[in-house]
């Protein structure tokens, strides 16, 4: 039995040996594979290329190749900001740099193609060229997602944008409008429709006048941005960047003439609810009609945090042209439930809003206040307080509400009230 024993273990051993043995032949195999002298001749690449591809956003098409003798080229697709073929004055330094960095890369070790597990809708493709060999990887990603590639990719991505940046074609400038008119770009393209709406959160007022004489559309809505989740016109674009000399200059070019009454309506809305009155009204001004009987309550949501003034100047105007005070949105809510201004609130209810107007989920304003000055404004303006408790406050009655957030005042004022209609 001590044999037997004994032949057990020195087995055991020898296994334990040969497994060791063998990782350790395996570590080595791996080292030698990641540091042989790359195939090809592609240890000193001459070009790399750089290309991004969206199948959803053609405005984000472009490829950039940068030879080791300095020479460096943009090529967009014809519907980005400024599409073509462009040479890009690089620094001779700058380029040897990036190729030496490349070469010490691990780039030609990495597998053709990386992708997130859900795929994704833009692929990003480094391809290295050395004469007739090349060795090319592609990563998928989401737009909004770093693509998953691993880090050489990465590195030599970032190299070749900082070199070349893509952002330069992609975004406007003042001199982006001379490029269209010294190529003949057609100001009416894509890149001439995103050119403006990019303008007109950005640029000078200057440019935005050149632009429209020089023919650019004012009407047409464009994806302003790479990536960008949607399109919007021009003075869309003006009102939600809170720029007033843009929009007074848009309303005057015509920007409003031949859009929907509903598009019209929303363009309202955004104006109220960032609590810009000059904005709101060089709108109503305009000349334009503005059916805002159909106009949702958001709109009076601006925050008193802009400051009261703000807020009460944008109520004004809404009501004074036509929105109903006791107007509803898609939950049912009132004026009264969004205003965040005992000041508009007070308002509100002067121009005869219902302070006992129930939601959809039966909710109403008072229980909606989320400020002691507002539950105050609300009961003082006729809000529906309920029965005085008999002992502790009832859950969810005004009483135990108050009690929670210790508002004292309202406390106050609640016994006054019951103690009079006593």
């Amino acid at each position: 039995m001590t044999a037997a024993l004994g032949d057990t273990i020195v087995r055991a051993a020898l296994l334990s040996l040969a497994l060791a043995i063998g990782i350790t032949a395996a570590f080595l195999l791996i080292k030698w594979a990641r540091n042989r002298p790359p195939p090809d001749g592609l240890d000193r690449p001459q070009m790399v290329v750089l290309s991004h591809v969206s199948r959803k956003d053609p405005t984000a098409d472009y490829r950039i190749e940068i030879h080791r003798d300095g020479r460096a080229i943009f090529e967009g697709g014809p519907e980005v900001l400024l599409p073509g073929r462009r040479v890009h004055p690089t620094s001779p330094q700058a380029v040897a740099d990036l190729f030496a960095m490349i070469d010490e890369s691990r780039f030609r070790r990495l597998k053709p193609r990386y992708s997130t597990w859900l795929g994704g809708d833009l692929r990003s493709t480094i391809c290295l060229h050395a004469g007739p060999h090349q060795k090319c990887v592609d990563s998928f990603g989401w737009e909004l997602i770093r693509p998953d590639a691993p880090e050489p990719f990465g590195e030599i991505a970032a190299g070749v944008d900082k070199l070349v940046p893509a952002r330069r074609w992609l975004t406007a400038d003042a001199r982006t409008i001379d490029v269209f008119r010294e190529e003949g770009i057609d100001p009416r393209s894509v890149g001439g429709q995103r050119l403006v709406v990019q303008a007109a959160g950005t640029l000078s007022p200057e440019s935005m006048q050149a632009l429209i004489a020089a023919g650019f559309p004012i009407d047409r809505p464009a994806r302003a941005y790479q990536y960008d989740p949607g399109t919007k016109t021009p003075l869309e674009m003006a009102v939600s960047s809170d720029r007033l000399d843009m929009t007074k200059i848009l309303v005057s070019a015509g920007a409003l003439e031949g859009v929907a009454t509903a598009q019209r309506v929303d363009l309202v809305v955004d104006a109220a609810i960032s609590c810009q009155p000059e904005i709101l009204r060089a709108l109503l001004a305009s000349g334009a009609r503005f059916d805002l009987a159909s106009i949702p309550s958001d709109a009076f949501r601006c925050k008193a945090s802009y400051s009261e003034e703000r807020a009460l100047a944008v109520a004004k105007l809404l009501l004074d042209h036509g929105a109903p005070p006791n107007a509803r949105n898609v939950l049912g809510r009132t004026p009264l439930h969004e205003a965040y201004s005992p000041a508009v609130a007070q308002l509100l209810i002067k121009r005869g809003a219902d302070p006992n107007a129930s939601d959809l989920q039966g909710l109403k304003p008072l229980r909606a206040a989320e400020s002691e000055d507002m539950a105050i404004t609300l009961v003082r303006g006729g809000a529906d307080i309920g029965p005085a408790p008999s002992g502790a406050p009832a859950e969810g009655s005004i009483d135990a509400e108050a009690a929670r957030k210790g508002w004292t005042r309202l406390q106050a004022l609640l016994a006054q009230r019951r103690g009079r209609a006593a």
